[in-house]
């Protein structure tokens, strides 16, 4: 049976840089911009987002079938530097603390989708800090279980299913000297795609340790996530 862990923050800000993923892209702000969704790293001892790692993700994807959210780490850049002199001492006014990011959901072609009821864009209030000329990490639940569910019902239920969503991505936040500061557009395609988590169906695959933040996304698409005989819940999206 597999074995689920929880998720824990790793909120390390070094400035280490990866490649920007193959199948994402933005225009970089001058003073804050988005490099990568990070890979998580997954372990018993559960999963750490660090955007240290060089670890992206280039592969968006969302298994309408299992997952209940999509989790997302971003790892932002400042483009800021630090003041000019230390002399006399006082406080930098150029770290950066990240405060929310603004969501809007297109189709593959760029059109925004219209969930109804539900806002697109929407708001997601998180936290971050990016120090000058380094890296931090905003970790958000990029799409929570109300759109997560109109994807499903929209793949499974319609004629005309997108086989993808696009989530355009504006990361905003405050310099420690109160100026506003927000990233472009960063575009993250996401694939939809339909794999039973139930074992015995034969279309999943079985992973030593899957954490519930990674269910059913990424890497973790097509992870099985319960089976029959040992009576394990599998209701989900079926």
């Amino acid at each position: 049976m597999l074995r689920r862990r929880s998720m824990k923050f790793g909120l390390l800000a070094v400035g280490l840089v990866a490649p920007i993923a193959a199948t994402a892209c933005t225009a970089d702000g001058v003073a804050l911009h988005i490099e990568c969704n990070i890979a998580p790293d997954v372990s018993d001892e559960g999963c750490i987002w660090d955007p240290s790692s060089d670890a992206c993700v280039f592969n968006g994807q969302l298994n309408v079938r299992a997952a209940t959210s999509y989790v997302a780490g971003f790892r932002v850049a400042s483009g800021l530097k630090p003041r000019a002199s230390t002399s006399p001492p006082r406080a930098e006014p150029n770290g950066i603390q990240l405060s929310e990011a603004e969501i809007e959901l297109r189709t593959p072609g760029g059109a925004p989708l219209d969930p109804e009821g539900l806002d697109n864009p929407y708001t997601l209030v998180a936290a971050g800090y990016v120090p000058p000329e380094g890296t931090g990490l905003m970790q958000i639940e990029l799409l929570p279980p109300a759109y997560v569910s109109f994807l499903r019902e929209l793949e499974l239920d319609s004629d005309n299913p997108l086989g993808q969503v696009v989530a355009s991505v504006t990361i905003r936040g405050v310099t420690d000297g109160q100026t506003k500061v927000e990233t472009a557009p960063f575009y993250w395609p996401i694939r939809l795609v339909d794999t039973s988590p139930i074992v015995e169906r034969g279309q999943c695959r079985v992973f030593e340790t899957v954490c519930l933040s990674t269910q059913g996304i990424d890497g973790f698409a097509s992870a099985c996530l319960c089976d029959t005989a040992s009576g394990g819940n599998c209701d989900l999206g079926e």
